[in-house]
């Protein structure tokens, strides 16, 4: 059996093609209307439709052989579409099918008879495009197309033009007469070949039943398109207008030239009744294509690091470089056009062939060049290829594009210094050692859990607490993690190790040990955390079988790759069901939620973001959908298709693999943790330090309990010494056998107390002074050895200020910084305009910072590279960034007023924001990494290592002592030398 010819219904059409699928077997289908065609590299389907009724199939068509793909669709139709036309169309559109074709939301619009272009024009400017999606179908009488037309254009829609240029026995007799002559030409061409080879030879290479079939259903399908003569008054032919870009292909055209002049009408295909849609290219051919390759003039600038222009020696420009040109190459591999640039201001481009991590220039964005605003303005280019501040007055003459970045303000001041450590050695003494180092524990942390209302919360904020149901005590979250962690068998160790989150071991640690604990702690109950660690454990919990089963002693494979396919089958049925699996992941996040009191919310949407995926989500399920989240996943295949292995490169080792890290950042990181992890084959790992628990808990019983007890058996050790001393003494037989009468002395009690008193005082003085005073002084002077002291910081607006006696500031004149702190309310801003020096020359400010008489506000970017560059001319960190950012200060690409692309570039910005490529490439720019990084922005100084420098004050009070010492010396030789000359002197009497 080769073929099938049928001539049933829809329903029964498809029974008997998926009976036959299996068998290969060429089906030339005749079905009733409004069905859906078989598969057409598999079956040929002609469906016998009236005249005049071809809008309801031309629609399925399109659907099923995906010419479009929409997700809703806006109908809008007159009197020429009757009732039942009507709903043969919505069928069509809504009607579900076991070959990917999807169904769509239909909202239906009807115009009434006669209707003016005013009353058209009011009912279409009723429809919110955001409400009910950008996709319609108008299907109306010829008088009205050209008012629709008018109207979609208005609103920048891409649309095409469907023109209608126009028995089952006829169909039945040409679809038989192709298969009759492709049978004959297919068994002519299998007997010729046959009598060329032997038996053996042709049972092994005969076609199969598929190749046959293929064969049998390429040929009636050219014999039914170029002999096909049923029901073929009936073709509609669809036209679209290629626009994109034409403007600027003929710039030196007149502006009186007609826009029809730049617009091509061309054929992208036809349909006809017998094989339905014949495409020659994209139905909509700019949202599939972009602007088909066309060239479109920029204009840009050298101003790093947002354009960079890289010249040769003659001044020519030899590469393009940057982050607006790197944006520029990805719109461009996306929206699939080329572009020239042209260059304005080309006397402050600097000659160079590469640029430095130092080279950024002082070009206030605020400011756009006025050449830039006519050729803008003028179409002579279609894009500014420069990042320009967003503001409201120029806004007026043109348009910006979605932000591509968001720069902060911030001020640059000197580093503090320490303070002298000659005296270090008399720090001990002073009242700041006069702490209270034996404060009870459970105070502190009853203060830890209270409100963050004081100024102190922002920098230990309150541990979350949970109520529990069965009792009235709260306890923090992250203690009753531990205690449900603590029932499941082999996690103690996980346990022990979280306890530090709850800050209940790290009090005795230092305070940054102690906020970053807190830190966690709050990042660990935040929804994203939640959601995560939801949809890890589903996905862990079907993982564990398969690494049980290869941890374990004896590994069995075949068992292994039993649970391997399992778990893919599972994993594939998940897939298959995503946004319900995903449902029921978020419906348990929220249980968890709520019993930790954490509420799940949508994410705070800022003003700026006005074109942000979180303002077309209605609620917090839709938020983690998996839909909004495809965009993001297709730009990751557009960037991976950049760096394709092929089969040699499948065998690279770890290290050169590593080489590729900026396409795959989440595999080479967890390389890079595979390859620092020893091989282990034990159930349960141990990689945490015990001795770090012991030394924790050491530290811990150390406490104001521990101490009072130390101190009350010392008194109680000296009192009770006096009454047994007293017992001993009375009752000792010595007295008696000597005679020695028992009389004062230690024959009273109060005696041998005052006596056991007085040897303390005498015998003991020295390890009273030993092990309390020298202790004492040793430990509160390793203090501040290792912290030392040093000038009071300048880290926000508000310190700034206070030291306006002795410190001034500046920023740069013109500045967006300097407009916002003229208009802000705020006094503190309003301080820093009224006393600010709007004038500076940038080397002596520099220097001036450096000696901490100075601070600059700017960019937290033009800082860094300021930075950067003292400390390679100096080898020094003198500098350092304050805690306080703001001012936003948004920058954009920027078109003219009236371009219909500005939307499509913002979608594409957009995406680059989500994967997170344009922060990426201006990280590439911005200075490397140094020592002064890590503290860039911390003012405090950190642990230091004690040397002799440190000690230098006890040597000086050493050589004082010593040079008194001899003064003292020299006066006492001084004055007995005197004293002999003295007695010489004098005439002592002689007796006998």
């Amino acid at each position: 059996l080769t073929a099938i010819l049928s001539i049933a219904s829809c329903s029964d059409t498809w029974k008997l093609f998926r009976a036959a699928e299996d068998e290969y077997l060429l089906h030339m289908a005749i079905s009733e209307t409004d069905c859906p065609r078989l598969p057409g590299s598999r079956a040929i389907t002609i469906p016998l439709i009236k005249r005049g009724e071809e809008m309801p199939q031309l629609i399925l068509d399109f659907r099923s052989a995906g010419i479009y793909n929409w997700k809703s669709v806006v109908i809008i139709y007159d009197k020429t579409l009757d009732r039942d036309m009507a709903n043969r169309v919505i069928k069509s559109i809504t009607q579900q099918s076991d070959y990917n074709v999807k169904a769509s939301g239909v909202s239906l619009i009807k115009l009434e008879n006669n209707i003016s272009r005013t009353d058209l024009k009011s009912v279409l400017s009723t429809i919110h495009p955001k409400t009910v999606g950008g996709n319609f179908m108008v299907i109306v009488s010829y008088e009205l197309v050209e008012s629709i037309m008018e109207y979609a254009k208005s609103l920048e829609m891409d649309f095409f033009i469907v023109v209608m240029q126009g028995g089952k026995t006829c169909h039945t007799e040409e679809v038989l007469e192709g298969f009759i002559k492709a049978l004959d030409e297919a068994v002519q061409d299998e007997y010729d070949t046959a009598g060329q080879v032997s038996d053996e030879e042709w049972e092994a290479i005969r076609p199969t039943k598929l190749e046959r079939r293929d064969y049998l259903l390429e040929r009636v399908k050219k014999h039914l398109l170029k002999y096909g003569t049923c029901d073929n008054c009936t073709c509609w032919q669809m036209k679209t207008g290629e626009t994109w870009g034409k403007e600027y292909q003929f710039s030196n055209l007149s502006h009186n030239s007609s826009s029809e002049s730049l617009i091509d009408i061309i054929s992208v295909g036809a349909w006809r009744p017998s094989d339905g849609p014949s495409m020659t290219d994209e139905l909509f051919v700019h949202i599939s294509h972009g602007f088909r390759g066309k060239n479109l003039p920029l204009v840009s600038f050298h101003n790093p690091p947002w354009q960079i222009l890289k010249t040769n020696e003659s001044g020519d420009v030899t590469e393009y470089k940057g982050l607006v040109f790197d944006i520029i190459k990805e719109l461009s591999n996306n929206l699939n056009f080329t572009f020239t640039v042209e260059i304005v201001n080309k006397t402050t481009m600097n000659n160079t062939t590469g640029n430095t991590s130092l080279e950024i220039t002082n070009i206030a964005t605020n400011n756009i060049p006025s050449e830039f605003i006519d050729m803008i303005r003028n179409k002579t280019v279609a894009l500014g290829a420069g990042a320009f501040t967003i503001t409201e007055e120029n806004k007026e003459v043109i348009n910006f594009t979605n932000a591509i970045s968001t720069q902060t303000y911030t001020f640059l001041v000197a580093r503090p210094k320490e303070l002298s450590r000659a005296l270090l050695f008399i720090s001990p003494f002073t009242g700041d050692v006069k702490l209270q180092v034996t404060m009870d524990i459970r105070t502190f942390f009853s203060k830890i859990d209270e409100s963050s209302s004081t100024s102190d919360s922002e920098i230990n904020p309150p541990i979350k607490k949970l109520k529990l149901d069965h009792t009235n005590e709260t306890v923090p979250v992250s203690l009753y993690l531990i205690k449900e962690v603590n029932r499941s068998e082999g996690f103690s160790l996980l346990a022990d190790e979280s306890a530090d989150i709850s800050g209940k071991e790290q009090y005795p640690l230092d305070q940054a040990t102690r906020t970053k604990a807190e830190q966690l702690s709050c990042s660990s109950s935040t929804p994203k955390f939640i959601i995560c660690l939801n949809i890890i454990a589903k996905c862990s919990a079907q993982l564990e079988p398969v690494t049980n089963s290869l941890q374990g002693k004896s590994v069995n494979l075949l068992d292994v790759q039993k649970h391997i396919e399992n778990l893919l089958q599972i994993f594939e049925n998940n897939r298959k069901d995503a946004n319900e699996y995903l449902r029921s992941i978020f419906t348990r996040s929220v249980e968890i939620a709520d019993e930790f009191g954490i509420e799940i919310e949508q994410p705070r949407i800022a003003r700026q973001e006005n074109n942000d995926m979180g303002l077309i989500v209605k609620n917090t399920a839709e938020t983690y959908n998996i839909e909004n989240f495809e965009e993001e996943s297709s730009t990751w295949i557009q960037y991976w298709d950049q760096c394709r292995l092929n089969n040699d490169d499948i065998n690279m080792e770890f290290h050169d693999l590593l080489k590729k890290y900026e396409f795959f950042p989440a595999i080479s990181q967890a390389i890079k943790i595979f390859l620092s992890m020893p091989p282990t084959t034990y159930t349960i790992e141990r990689f945490f330090s015990i001795l770090r628990r012991v030394k924790t808990w050491l530290r811990s019983t150390i406490g104001e309990t521990r101490l009072t007890g130390t101190w009350l058996c010392l008194s109680l050790s000296i009192i009770s010494m006096g009454p047994i001393l007293y017992y001993i003494h009375r009752f000792s037989p010595v007295y008696e056998y000597k005679g020695i009468r028992k009389k004062g002395g230690l024959s009273s009690v109060q005696n041998c107390i005052w006596y056991m008193y007085g040897a303390l005082l005498q015998q003991g003085s020295w390890w009273l002074v030993v092990l309390v005073v020298a202790t004492t002084y040793c430990g509160n002077l390793v203090a501040f050895l290792t912290f030392p002291k040093i000038d009071i910081p300048i880290t926000t607006i508000d310190e700034l200020i206070a030291h306006k006696d002795t410190i001034t500031w500046s920023f740069r004149h013109g500045s967006f910084l300097e407009r916002q702190l003229k208009t802000s309310t705020e006094s503190r801003f309003k301080i820093l305009y009224d006393e600010g020096i709007k004038d500076v020359d940038i080397k002596d400010m520099i220097l001036q910072v450096q000696n901490g008489k100075h601070v600059f506000i700017d960019w937290k970017i033009r800082l860094q590279y300021m930075m950067k560059k003292q400390y390679l001319q100096t080898d020094r960190c003198d500098l350092a960034l304050g805690l306080d950012d703001f001012f936003d200060e948004q920058l954009a690409l920027i078109v003219a007023q009236d371009t219909p692309y500005l939307p499509t570039i913002n979608a594409e910005i957009k995406k680059l924001h989500q994967v997170g490529l344009i922060q990426k490439w201006l990280q590439d720019y911005l200075p490397k990494k140094d020592r002064c990084w890590k503290n860039r922005h911390i003012v405090e100084v950190n642990n230091h290592t004690v040397n002799m420098d440190d000690m230098q004050g006890s040597f000086f009070v050493l050589f004082f002592g010593f040079l008194l010492s001899i003064l003292l010396l020299l006066v006492e030789k001084l004055c007995f030398k005197h004293s002999v000359k003295k007695k010489v002197k004098i005439i002592q009497p002689f007796t006998l």
